[in-house]
């Protein structure tokens, strides 16, 4: 949303949402979100971006997956979503609906250029249902969200944080969201122990790579996958065994064709006909 967009103060509501913007193949929505938390004041009233793909009926009820980017100190707003420096998440999740391989859904992100210098400091205290209420209303007659399949996918930094983060919106109960995935976060004990505070009905998936970010896993391991008294009754740990330069921010591309479409597919499925992961999947 750039140039000729124009602020509006959508009715009952007190975000401030610039107007749409038809870009390609799907329509774009900037709004107020995060302003002396995550970002610049100058920067406050277009931190938040939802995506409506045009596989998106106009008006319809439609999934949601909301991104966390990672590391972005000073850096763009929409990281990952269509700013320079990295590919297009966005771009990427209104193609598998394109192309059928999932059910139309929309994607929206909120952006951090403050204190965005280290994992641990990234999304501070993020309110899931404050996030999705505030893009709902910047939809307004464009699409509604179905709050019943709320899906979070944070990359890198983006989960990180135990006291915010993906790993805080995990364990969010109005409601609790459909599914977490977590693409080369920060796998420690600490992030286990938070992920275990999700619902039971959570679907939580963690995929990671080792040719760059070098970590110990097995604590998360040892605690995430082989707790079953409590936590998120469908899990996976799967490592992704690319190679070469660049394989921390690769590893989002792989994440979000295996994931999604099986999460968010096209005809609906039986419960437990495929996994997400074929490596690691608790029972």
């Amino acid at each position: 949303m750039k140039g000729s967009s124009v602020a509006l103060l959508l009715s009952f509501s007190l975000t401030f949402s610039l107007g749409p913007r038809v870009a390609g193949a799907r329509t774009e929505v900037e709004f107020a979100f995060g302003g002396g938390t995550y970002v610049k004041p100058r920067e406050a009233a277009r931190a938040g971006l939802v995506v409506v793909p045009d596989a998106v009926s106009p008006g319809a009820r439609a999934p949601l997956v909301v991104f966390l980017h990672g590391l972005n100190q000073d850096g763009p707003l929409h990281k990952w979503m269509g700013a320079k420096g990295n590919p297009d998440v966005s771009a990427m999740l209104s193609r598998l609906q394109a192309e059928g391989r999932a059910a139309p859904f929309l994607v929206a992100a909120p952006s951090q250029t403050v204190d965005a210098s280290k994992p641990w400091g990234m999304w501070a205290s993020f309110d899931l249902s404050d996030f999705v209420q505030k893009t709902e209303a910047a939809l307004g007659s464009l699409a509604s969200v179905d709050r019943s399949h709320v899906v979070v996918l944070a990359h890198s930094g983006g989960g990180c944080n135990v006291h915010g983060s993906a790993l805080l919106a995990a364990s969010a109960k109005a409601p609790a969201p459909y599914a977490v995935v977590l693409a080369d976060t920060c796998f420690d004990r600490g992030v286990a122990e938070t992920l275990l505070l999700a619902a039971p009905s959570t679907r939580v998936h963690t995929f990671y790579q080792t040719a760059s970010w070098e970590r110990d896993f097995e604590p998360f391991r040892t605690l995430f996958m082989g707790t079953r008294d409590r936590g998120p009754r469908e899990r996976s740990m799967t490592h992704v065994p690319l190679t070469g330069y660049g394989s921390h921010d690769r590893i989002l591309a792989v994440v979000v064709d295996r994931a999604i479409p099986v999460l968010l597919p096209k005809v609906t499925e039986p419960s437990g006909a495929r996994p997400v992961a074929g490596s690691a999947a608790a029972p």
